[in-house]
């Protein structure tokens, strides 16, 4: 279980566009859209350079979103990559993910990271449209970040492409600082 936030933390603020910001959160009427997940820590306005480093790596890490049905927070346990400075969560070819679905209904959720540091990060994502960013990506996931063989990775890309649960992200609010 998350801890709530010590009193002494600065928390975010709203931009200055605030006024621009779309219809406020349907989940905390009185906070505002950024980090709008129940339950989750409020972020600090700094990050240390151990969350940065843990992002740029990528790896596991959980992720809650909002069920798309039920309204209520779900997470999980999941890989997220990081190259050419964007962000990415995908996951093996085959059948539909819940938590794919959740996501483009509710695109803001947060990204736990659990192992070298821990930290609640909003950020909102999206489906990736663009079939050849997808296939792009999907054979960085995996050669890169799985280990998988270039050629045998190829032959099976446009499986991946077709079938694979995928979602680009990005931070949104302010990074936090280490919270472990």
């Amino acid at each position: 279980m998350l801890a709530a936030a010590p009193a002494a933390t600065a928390l975010f603020s709203l931009p200055d566009h605030a006024d621009d910001l779309e219809t406020p959160s349907p989940y905390f009427s009185d906070r505002p859209l950024v980090g709008n997940i129940p339950g989750v820590t409020p972020v600090r306005q700094s990050m240390e350079p151990g969350i940065a480093d843990a992002l740029a790596d990528g790896g596991i890490a959980d992720i809650t979103t909002i069920g798309r049905k039920t309204g209520q927070p779900r997470r999980i346990e999941i890989y997220f990559h990081h190259f050419d400075g964007a962000f990415y969560l995908t996951g093996r070819p085959g059948f539909k993910r819940d938590w794919q679905a959740n996501i483009e209904a509710n695109q803001e959720f947060t990204l736990h990271l659990k192992r070298r540091v821990t930290a609640d990060i909003p950020v909102s994502g999206e489906p990736e449209p663009d079939r050849e960013e997808r296939s792009r990506i999907l054979f960085r996931a995996l050669t890169e970040s799985w280990g998988s063989d270039p050629d045998t990775a190829r032959a099976d890309l446009d499986r991946w492409v077709e079938s694979s649960p995928f979602i680009r992200f990005r931070q949104v609010g302010p990074l936090p600082t280490d919270q472990a």
